[in-house]
């Protein structure tokens, strides 16, 4: 009988676990270690009981108690890349363990089979543009593992054609589980193309008409606005100061992204509105913008409607809601012109019931535990007129993988929502309420679908968040 015995009996992004023991030395515990790459990525001791593993293995009963079994919770979180192989080693002499040769996890394991075939279809990625003094750069966090050669980048009305993009090395070894590509253009080029904005998209080189024009892809686009190569504030609206950028915007907001999102954010409004109503987005009475912030994207509705071709806003109400007091203060006083503001409450909006026939909250639902998103949804059901729609952003399963502690990924296959990752962006305070927070698809038809007719759920399309369509009943 060998020594040194062990055996992993699970693989998953919840758990990795098993058993190991020394046979000489039954109170040794025996180091376990996780090799990938070449490197050790992870490491744990037996300090979990096993008692029915010794009568099996024909080995005493007696002695010290049967202290064998081992975990290493979250194993992603705790240093191992998914999609990689990986062998579990015991001991300092690294003898291998049963069923521990080239293990892997995977990083998208337990899809919806919708997502799964959004992510055959087209390639996702988080996309974000740099303007630099003779080019702009833009970068690709590609979803799927995606060889270079078989994306290309499309600004504006351009043909297809291929741009080059080179792989970036990972900013760290978390990166996972696809590719980081950037492509870099002259900024002349860029700033000869006509147009108030240019659509920037990624696609594969052999995809079908059907497949560029098909409404999940349309809306992947990131929208390139020209008053990027301007120095002066756009449409004469002041931009906010870079602190409050990154109150509500996390700390990697800037100018750029501000500008970028926004306007992002508001040609998706267009799009949805266009394909679930039959309205351009300017053709509603009343807007709400839930989770208005600084005003990225209700700043484009007197912006960037009428450049680019919007219908004229017609006696339009928009009005902006957000608990942070400080960004409603800003807003007040820069934006008030062409919004109202209404004072930050935690119980609910200062609406009257069946008075908004628009509703949009991007990157709000991302942001609460469930007990709040409860409330919220009600809030919002009462406020919608009947038929109207409502149009929200959540960290799915896709975002979920790409969770660099690996607690989303261990919890939502199994719960369908999770909360508990704190986001402390509005300072300490705000944690008990304010969180990182995931949703798989089967949860939001279970639970939203009780009091909303969900419309459509597009993965990968407001950054790495999905997009939810919701209509309250007529």
């Amino acid at each position: 009988m060998a020594r040194l015995m062990g055996q992993v009996e699970r693989v998953d992004g919840l758990a990795l676990a098993g058993w190991a023991l020394d046979a000489e030395d039954l109170a040794a515990r025996p180091l376990v270690q996780v090799l990938q790459d070449g490197a050790v990525v992870a490491v744990t001791r037996p300090r979990l009981p096993q008692p029915l593993l010794r009568p099996r293995l024909g080995l005493t009963t007696e002695g010290p108690p049967p202290l064998h079994g081992w975990q290493i919770p979250l194993p992603i979180g705790a240093g191992i890349a998914p999609d990689r192989p990986f062998d579990v080693v015991l001991g300092a002499e690294r003898v291998a363990a049963g069923g521990g040769s080239a293990c892997v996890i995977p990083a998208l394991a337990g899809l919806d089979p919708e997502v799964a075939a959004d992510l055959a279809a087209s390639p996702l990625a988080q996309i974000t543009i740099g303007v630099h003094a003779g080019h702009v750069a833009v970068t690709a966090r590609a979803v799927q593992t995606v060889p270079a050669r078989d994306l290309q980048l499309t600004i504006g009305k351009r043909p297809p054609g291929r741009m080059t993009m080179r792989p970036l090395p990972p900013a760290s070894p978390f990166l996972r589980p696809g590719v980081l590509f950037e492509s870099r253009i002259a900024r002349g080029r860029i700033e000869a193309m006509p147009g108030h904005a240019l659509p920037v998209r990624l696609r594969f080189p052999g995809d079908d008409e059907a497949t560029r024009l098909n409404a999940h892809h349309a809306l992947r686009a990131v929208w390139l606005p020209r008053t990027l190569f301007d120095d002066a504030p756009p449409g004469g609206l002041p931009l906010p100061p870079e602190a409050l950028m990154r109150r509500a915007g996390g700390l990697s907001a800037t100018r750029e992204g501000y500008r970028i999102g926004g306007l992002t954010a508001f040609q998706q409004l267009d799009l949805l509105t266009r394909q679930h109503a039959g309205r351009r987005v300017t053709r509603f009475a009343t807007i709400l913008d839930w989770g208005v912030g600084s005003g990225r994207v209700l700043r484009h509705f007197a912006e960037s409607a009428g450049p680019l071709g919007l219908p004229a806003r017609e006696g339009q109400r928009l009005i902006g809601v957000d608990t942070d007091a400080t960004a409603i203060d800003w807003c007040r006083e820069a934006l008030g012109g062409i919004a109202s503001f209404l004072p930050p409450r935690d119980d609910g909006f200062d609406l009257p019931a069946e008075s908004v026939d628009l509703l949009y909250g991007i990157d709000v639902m991302a942001h609460l535990t469930e007990r709040d998103q409860h409330r919220w949804l009600g809030e919002i059901r009462r406020v919608l007129k009947p038929g109207a729609l409502a149009i929200l952003t959540v960290n799915g399963e896709v975002a979920a993988a790409l969770d660099l502690t690996g607690f989303a990924q261990g919890f939502l296959p199994r719960f369908g929502f999770f909360d508990g990752i704190p986001d402390r962006s509005l300072g300490e305070a705000a944690v008990p309420r304010y969180r990182t927070s995931f949703h798989a698809r089967a949860y939001l038809r279970r639970v939203w679908g009780e009091a909303f007719e969900i419309l459509d759920i597009v993965p990968v399309a407001s950054g790495l968040q999905d997009v939810v369509v919701l209509r309250r009943p007529a």
